[in-house]
């Protein structure tokens, strides 16, 4: 079963487990909280990306800090941390994302992947560091694909027919 919550309502021990700078991997969360929400507003969206626009930034349980703006055009510019599958360490991926506007829409076509996704990082405030770079990556994606977007609909052909 999926959870949301909202990152100043997590307990980020859920995430990383018990940790004595809690305090500063928090306050780097945050500074990537701080990217995605411009990036956002900069759309003209909000919180609650999940209501088809605006933006979120939540831990999921299983345990994983998703971070989505959901722009105009059905682009999606995410970026997430989760443990990695073999619990030695965090992985960071970020990633752009288009709507499938075909008959059938079979979901979301990757557009874009960040470049260090999937690297394992072995301490919390390493990986927090990670997702304010892929997060940056991400809002500088978003900059120069804009005016694109702005002047037609994304569409693409879906690959799954």
């Amino acid at each position: 079963m999926v959870r949301w919550n909202p990152l100043g309502e997590a307990d980020l021990e859920d995430l990383f487990g018990r940790i004595p700078n809690q305090a500063e991997v928090g306050a780097v969360l945050h500074d990537a909280d701080a990217v995605m929400r411009r990036l956002a507003q900069r759309f003209g969206l909000w919180e609650h990306a999940y209501s088809n626009r605006g933006y979120v930034l939540e831990l999921v349980t299983p345990p994983c800090l998703v971070s989505v703006v959901e722009a105009p055009g059905d682009t999606v510019y995410m970026a997430e941390l989760q443990q990695d599958a073999d619990f030695n360490g965090w992985r960071v991926t970020a990633r752009v994302e288009v709507r499938c506007t075909t008959t059938g829409e079979c979901g979301y076509h990757v557009l874009a992947t960040w470049p260090d996704s999937g690297t394992t990082h072995y301490t919390p405030l390493d990986a927090a560091h990670a997702l304010v770079r892929a997060s940056g990556w991400v809002d500088g994606r978003a900059a120069a694909a804009r005016p694109r977007r702005a002047a037609r609909r994304t569409t693409l052909p879906c690959p799954t027919l």
